[in-house]
């Protein structure tokens, strides 16, 4: 054992006054690489998710709009097929985004130079001022947004 070491616990099971310094220590370095560590594992999460592709999809996107009666507005943005999707499959919870940070959050990870056709399932008009949001967005970010 080192010099000046102590093996005696102190008050309540904590170290003696001269290791109470030393157990400080240890603490605090154990703290600010928990701090450190955190840190980095936000910023890659933060990174993935404001990563653009790299390419467009080959066939587009579908971005579909529909409103649950008495209900907010939602959205499914799909890769693009040859094929009529079922609205099962359009608005599965897997694939429903329900507002519109959300779905300017997914808006922005597609590829400079993507295609999107926006279709409307809803009886009614989506309102003017969510089209001319959702363009302007999409436009800044190089997203070519066509519909409703």
């Amino acid at each position: 054992m080192a010099a000046g070491s102590v093996t005696r616990p102190g008050h309540c099971g904590q170290p003696a006054e001269t290791g109470s310094t030393t157990w400080r220590v240890t603490v605090t370095r154990n703290l600010v690489a928990l701090m450190c560590l955190l840190v980095t594992v936000c910023a890659g999460c933060q990174r993935v998710q404001s990563e653009r592709a790299r390419q467009p999809a080959f066939k587009g996107m579908e971005l579909y709009s529909w409103r649950p009666e008495g209900g907010d507005w939602h959205f499914s943005l799909l890769v693009g097929t040859n094929r009529e999707k079922a609205v099962s499959e359009i608005t599965k919870p897997q694939n429903t985004i329900t507002d519109i940070p959300k779905l300017k959050a997914r808006l922005s990870t597609l590829a400079r130079g993507e295609s999107v056709l926006w279709r409307n399932l809803a009886k009614e008009p989506v309102p003017s001022s969510m089209v001319t949001d959702l363009q302007g967005f999409c436009e800044k970010l190089g997203v070519n947004l066509a519909g409703p």
